[in-house]
């Protein structure tokens, strides 16, 4: 049987989920995918049920008209009539962590990257219908190796005592439905 042969004709990655993909010739892998794509991603200003959502071209179709850049220290925001923007992936001050539903994944950790990257999307994409959109980067934040070990370190403990619990449930003649 002859082989089969398959080429990629293009490359392409979305530093910020739904905004404009960037080109690439060549791309590497880490633990989630592609480096930089979809690390960023835009977000609703309020929770609902606890969880912000995040916003897609579905809901805001001129977000394929926001191209991002990133580096290792900021993310620089551009589109048509808006000023260039150039978002600090380490803010000086800490910023708030939320908790983000992606389709049905929710508690997501995320991180705002700040009041100026929101401003910035509310003005372009209409502040009018809902303000402030975050700009969040998936939690941990990529940059910090400590904190991506601290919370692996921390899933297998919750993971550990929920087994635990429910070894213990059973023992006990708790019943599961």
């Amino acid at each position: 049987m002859a082989a089969s042969r398959a080429e990629v004709a293009a490359l392409y990655i979305h530093p910020v989920k739904s905004c404009a993909p960037v080109q690439l010739d060549a791309a590497s892998l880490d633990r989630l995918g592609f480096v930089d794509d979809r690390r960023l991603m835009v977000v609703s200003a309020e929770p609902l049920g606890g969880n912000h959502s995040f916003v897609t071209q579905r809901q805001e179709p001129r977000l394929c008209l926001v191209r991002a850049e990133l580096s290792a220290e900021v993310v620089r925001l551009s589109a048509p009539g808006k000023p260039l923007l150039a978002v600090p992936l380490r803010p000086p001050h800490p910023q708030s962590e939320l908790r983000v539903r992606v389709w049905s994944d929710t508690g997501l950790r995320a991180v705002d990257l700040g009041e100026a990257a929101a401003a910035w999307l509310s003005s372009f994409l209409g502040a009018d219908e809902e303000p402030h959109r975050r700009v969040l980067e998936r939690g941990p934040p990529v940059w910090d190796e400590e904190a991506v070990r601290e919370a692996e370190r921390a899933e297998a403990r919750a993971e550990a005592s929920s087994a635990a619990e429910e070894a213990a449930a059973v023992k006990e003649g708790a019943r599961f439905i």
